[in-house]
């Protein structure tokens, strides 16, 4: 995976995210993200239905043919700080990529 990858990947993410289109975003994150983080599909539509974001920096850390390693700059809410959030991307069955794990780190 190369940073432009990573970069148009998680920008087509919050986009969906943006736009409501949660039957386009839900499907891009792994089951074991869906299952874990974002609990359940309703819990994930209520959090994106109560919050906005506004995605800064994305950088690639370390990519491998199975994994990425993501920072990406965050601000929630029209806040004027931002968070940096760790994402790992993966593979899905087909190919695509997914978010398998996101974390806040600074």
């Amino acid at each position: 995976m190369t940073a432009p990858q990573a970069e148009t990947f998680v920008l087509s993410y919050y986009d969906a995210v943006a736009a409501g289109d949660y039957g386009a975003s839900w499907p891009q994150l792994a089951p074991e993200f869906q299952q874990g983080k974002a609990q359940s599909y309703e819990y994930y539509t209520g959090f994106w239905t109560d919050n906005d974001v506004e995605v800064g920096a994305v950088e690639l850390v370390e990519a491998n043919e199975d994994r990425a390693l993501v920072k990406v700059e965050l601000r929630f809410n029209g806040s004027d700080t931002a968070t940096t959030d760790r994402f790992t991307l993966r593979a899905g069955g087909d190919g695509e990529l997914l978010i398998a794990e996101q974390n806040t780190v600074g």
